[in-house]
């Protein structure tokens, strides 16, 4: 008994190197991209054990669960991943939007408002608003953000 707590105390303490996180974290990253949404969420759960405090993949598994209809869970990951670091634009982006797609768009308004401020030029965070302002039955507005958003894609040279 005395060997599985000296054991447990152990491993508590154990720290994995920045080249096995940034690994995990990588791989993870690689089977999202991949369409692997199920691989992708298992890498995620184990590279959080030894990083819990990453928001970026806090912020890639919540995209998974989401994806994969897991709201619950993603929504509580990006609350998570928010209450960590509140200045993370697509955490809050990512969390207006899947309030957005489970019609809480009040709720929503407020995260996309502060992502708009915090990164003005953040494209994706006008076609959320396009999305949350056809929601509330502006398609005025609606149109105004998502041809913000479309014309934001060729002001940027990876996206050409």
């Amino acid at each position: 008994m005395l060997f599985k707590f000296i054991n447990r105390l152990r491993a508590r303490f154990t720290t994995h190197s920045n080249a096995e996180k940034i690994s995990s974290f990588e791989a993870a990253v690689a089977l999202m991209r991949r369409g692997d949404m199920h691989g992708a969420i298992a890498a995620f759960r184990a590279h959080l054990k030894t990083d819990p405090y990453n928001v970026m993949a806090l912020n890639d598994l919540g995209v998974c669960l989401s994806d994969t209809g897991k709201t619950q869970e993603a929504s509580a990951t990006f609350e998570l991943a928010y209450s960590l670091d509140d200045t993370y634009v697509p955490v809050i982006v990512n969390h207006g939007k899947l309030l957005n797609d489970r019609r809480r768009s009040t709720e929503a308004l407020p995260f996309l408002r502060q992502a708009k401020i915090s990164d003005h030029e953040f494209s994706h965070v006008a076609a959320v608003f396009a999305g949350l302002c056809l929601t509330l039955g502006d398609p005025a507005r609606a149109r105004h953000y998502q041809l913000q958003a479309w014309l934001a894609n060729f002001d940027n040279l990876r996206l050409a």
